[in-house]
């Protein structure tokens, strides 16, 4: 079995795509009941969703480098080399969001701890923006996706004609 990194990339990416979703039934419980040892757990699960994406985000951009390298790019043709650059521009956005949640969370642990009556409010925050990420990592999916299915692609869906600027930093 080959461990490159657009393999581990692969493996990975699922984690806090499906992590971000799957967090929010916890949260919604937290709400609901004012749950704080659901909450307390909902909130260490985001954390290490965060620390998962600061990973996939890692072997995504180490797979990217090998696609832009040379090493791979035979394997790719050039709707799926636009996608690559639109997947990776909306998985930053998406991770810094997930980062942030993270921060968040470690915030959420210090209130519940100073106030606990917040305890309901901090849930129901979380939980909005947590959801807010589910649907950014759905974008994100989306363009991932389209990378290397071109079954995924149509007319309604066509490859990105410009590249982020984010693309020629390098």
């Amino acid at each position: 079995m080959s461990t490159e990194f657009e393999h581990l990339h692969v493996m990975i990416n699922h984690v806090p795509i499906l992590g971000v979703a799957f967090v929010c039934v916890p949260l919604l419980y937290s709400v609901i009941r004012n749950d704080k040892h659901t909450l307390l757990l909902s909130l260490g699960v985001v954390i290490a969703l965060a620390l998962a994406a600061s990973v996939t985000m890692w072997t995504g951009e180490e797979a990217m480098d090998r696609f832009m390298s040379g090493d791979l790019t035979k394997m790719m043709d050039e709707p799926g080399t636009q996608w690559m650059h639109e997947h990776a521009y909306r998985a930053e956005r998406a991770a810094f969001m997930t980062y942030m949640l993270g921060v968040l969370a470690a915030g959420g642990y210090v209130a519940l701890w100073k106030r606990p009556k917040w305890q309901r409010a901090i849930a129901a925050a979380m939980l909005v923006l947590c959801v807010l990420n589910a649907l950014l990592y759905v974008w994100v999916a989306d363009a991932g996706g389209r990378i290397r299915h071109p079954e995924f692609r149509d007319a309604s869906h066509p490859a990105p004609l410009v590249a982020h600027e984010e693309d020629h930093d390098e």
